[in-house]
């Protein structure tokens, strides 16, 4: 898994910066010996924290970690925005001869 942090992820309307580690899907081989084969791995993505920005205190940001008060449907749509971004473009790029 690999830990990354990003902020183009909107709940509720709000930018929110996310810590997050993640293991991008691997597709399956199902050709060739059958003791060589292996089915696809699902990407794997656990959610860390989810900073929701504050006001500024004398000039510094402030912010507060939402993730253990987040419901499970705004963590889904959190993971869904993370997919989105990190997997899609590079199951794409690797796959695209099967689209």
């Amino acid at each position: 898994m690999t830990t990354f942090s990003t902020t183009n992820v909107v709940v509720a309307g709000i930018d929110m910066e996310v810590d997050f580690d993640y293991t991008p899907a691997v597709r399956g081989v199902y050709d060739g010996p059958w003791e060589d084969s292996h089915p696809d791995e699902p990407e794997e993505i656990d959610i860390i924290a989810v900073r929701c920005p504050l006001a500024p205190i004398k000039g510094v940001e402030q912010w507060v970690d939402l993730a253990g008060d987040l419901r499970d449907e705004t963590l889904d749509s959190i993971m869904e925005q993370i997919s989105e971004g990190y997997n899609a473009e590079r199951w794409d790029a690797q796959f695209n001869h099967f689209a």
